[in-house]
């Protein structure tokens, strides 16, 4: 009849949209399970074929600030960074899940954390669909995507959904492969023009207090979890920023040290123009923007936070025996 024809052709046309559906979205996963650099992805990859002993987690102030080298001089161990711009505490946490499924537990985990790292930010939870190729392989990348709205379970049902915003990127990684440097680590060059005083961070009021997002306190109770089961020493790490304001900056770290009186395993390494005021205050030659220091600001923190790691390491290596 005229209406099983029609329904035949309707489930005739469903199973090729399926189909096609599929085999888009397996092309473009396998393309994109090949690319090792650039920023849209691909660095994830990188990250999780690098079998480091000290993992660096972060963004644009863990990418730009501290270099592997120099830790791993200091420390004796292998060290890869994967800070990327533009992304936060979601990410390190969606690619720790991942890293335990791919690696062996590393001896370290240094994660950066900011004033805002900790509180829900809707920009960084819209990109993390920077992971969706992952959505398969473990249920925190599926939980954390799904917070973005009620409609991504049904968006991701799609195969090819998953490349949404990524073709170029992947063609384009595909490109260049090498562009990234292969321990992570990207200094900066330059120097920063000084604002007047008037328009210096450091003159501002203080802000409230930092607001702890329940689904990021979740995050990191599990990373904390997963380090402690494996013997792995988590540290939290804040590198400087130019004429931060004091308040702000003590106000933020006095939460934050409240917050890891419940992980008393977890270490806070502050290392800002207030910890070592006469090497970063008022020392704008070290950065080239409020927010980032150069090559030679990195290095001078990298040297730091390494002498900070292997006092501390040896320090709980003495204790132990």
């Amino acid at each position: 009849s005229e209406m099983k024809r029609g329904l035949k052709s309707a489930l005739v046309f469903v199973l090729l949209v399926v189909v096609l559906d599929r085999s888009l979205g397996f092309g473009l996963g396998y393309l994109y399970g090949r690319t090792r650099s650039g920023e849209g992805g691909g660095l994830i990859n990188g990250a999780l074929s690098t079998k480091a002993q000290v993992l660096l987690l972060g963004s644009s102030r863990m990418k730009h600030h501290v270099d592997p080298a120099v830790l791993s001089r200091k420390l004796s161990l292998s060290v890869y960074n994967a800070g990327v711009n533009g992304q936060y505490f979601l990410y390190a946490a969606m690619l720790m899940d991942l890293w335990q499924r791919f690696n062996p537990p590393p001896r370290v985990v240094v994660l950066e954390v900011d004033r805002g790292w900790f509180t829900k930010d809707e920009v960084e939870l819209k990109r993390t669909s920077i992971f969706s190729f992952y959505l398969g392989e473990s249920d925190l990348v599926r939980e954390v995507i799904y917070q973005r709205t009620a409609f991504e379970p049904l968006k991701y049902v799609s195969s090819s959904y998953r490349a949404n915003g990524k073709v170029l990127p992947i063609l384009k990684n595909l490109l260049a492969r090498d562009r990234d440097p292969l321990n992570g680590f990207r200094p900066l060059s330059g120097t920063m023009s000084v604002p007047p005083p008037s328009q210096n961070s450091g003159t501002t009021g203080p802000a409230k207090p930092p607001h702890f997002w329940d689904f990021k306190v979740r995050c990191f109770k599990r990373l904390a979890a997963y380090c402690r089961q494996n013997g792995t020493r988590l540290f939290l790490f804040h590198s400087p920023r130019f004429n931060e304001a004091r308040a702000d900056h003590d106000a933020w770290v006095a939460v934050l040290r409240a917050f890891l009186g419940d992980y008393p395993d977890v270490e806070f390494i502050d290392i800002s123009e207030f910890t070592y005021p006469e090497t970063f205050a008022n020392r704008p030659k070290l950065f080239v923007d409020s927010s980032h220091l150069n090559a030679k600001g990195a290095e001078i923190v990298s040297d730091l936070l390494a002498a900070t790691l292997e006092a501390r390491l040896r320090r709980s290596s003495a204790g132990a025996n």
